[in-house]
């Protein structure tokens, strides 16, 4: 039987296990090797860490790091849940044990692949970017079983009919939940981080959303959609940066190491360095965090005076 060989086995790996399985486009054949030449990976030391970074998971950002990285969610699959509706479709149209019901059973798992194989290159990726972005990566420790609970039906006491209890959005909402993967992100993070002897910690995230980074203050009202403006301080901040700063700071607390500092944003090169003219716009109703400004009222004279001159 002919087949590809996607990587040579050579005399010095021991092979351990041989899987044999079959997928939509195939069959594959997966072989454990070991290779006694190859050095674990070691955790790093308490001393050796420096760096913490911590990461809030959501539907409309897949990830929002504590350093101010924002990762949009890809939604793969929503962009092929048409493609794979009218395959189910037509396949549910045809007679079963016959040959287009076959073929349709294929091209209806081609799709489920198609989905699986994108998820899985995007979240390796988004895994190692997350993995090298501090020594300690965060976490939160979801019970994401319990979130795509269904909702508890509504009973009329009186006349006994049933009420509604926004089954249909809930039900979209767990659809969106199921396809961010929020636990495979984090297992292949800690498979990245393990290769680099970073640690992934999980905390806890109650309220994480809710409490303001700069001064504490907790309070639903705070939390404005996507972003976040403290009724204390008057601190704003992206919702969900804030929350990754917050889970951040729960770690250096769970940890007990001081000298853990928490990832910066990355700072860009000034517009002089690089010969390109910066050009920033003004957000549109977005309220300014606190800063000291003079201003200095000039007449019709000085402005004159000023053009002269200059």
């Amino acid at each position: 039987m002919r087949f590809f060989v996607s990587r040579k086995i050579t005399d010095n790996w021991e092979v351990r296990t041989v899987t044999i399985s079959s997928q939509a486009d195939g069959w594959y054949v997966s072989v454990l090797l070991r290779d006694e030449t190859i050095p674990d990976f070691p955790l790093k030391k308490e001393t050796e860490l420096q760096t913490v970074a911590a990461v809030d998971v959501g539907i409309r950002k897949i990830a929002s790091i504590s350093n101010g990285e924002t990762i949009p969610n890809p939604k793969i699959y929503k962009q092929l849940e048409r493609r794979l509706k009218i395959r189910q479709r037509r396949y549910s149209r045809t007679k079963k044990g016959s040959h287009n019901r076959t073929k349709q059973i294929d091209r209806v798992s081609r799709v489920h692949q198609q989905i699986r194989r994108q998820r899985e290159d995007f979240q390796w990726k988004l895994g190692r970017f997350i993995a090298i972005s501090a020594d300690v990566i965060v976490f939160e420790d979801l019970n994401i079983k319990g979130m795509k609970a269904r909702c508890k039906p509504k009973r009329d006491q009186l006349t006994g009919k049933y009420l509604k209890n926004n089954s249909q959005a809930k039900s979209q909402l767990n659809k969106a939940i199921s396809d961010g993967a929020w636990h495979s992100l984090r297992l292949k993070t800690q498979h990245q981080a393990a290769k680099l002897g970073n640690w992934v910690e999980l905390v806890d995230p109650r309220c994480s959303s809710q409490q303001c980074h700069q001064c504490g203050y907790v309070s639903p009202k705070s939390r404005q959609g996507e972003k976040f403006i403290c009724e204390n301080c008057s601190f704003h901040e992206d919702a969900d940066v804030n929350a990754a700063k917050n889970l951040a700071v729960r770690a250096q607390n769970k940890l007990g190491i001081a000298t853990l500092r928490v990832v910066s944003p990355k700072v860009t090169p000034k517009p002089e360095l690089t010969g390109i003219k910066e050009t920033s716009l003004t957000l549109v109703g977005e309220p300014g965090n606190l800063q000291s400004v003079r201003y200095m009222q000039l007449s019709l004279f000085d402005l004159i005076q000023e053009w002269e001159t200059g």
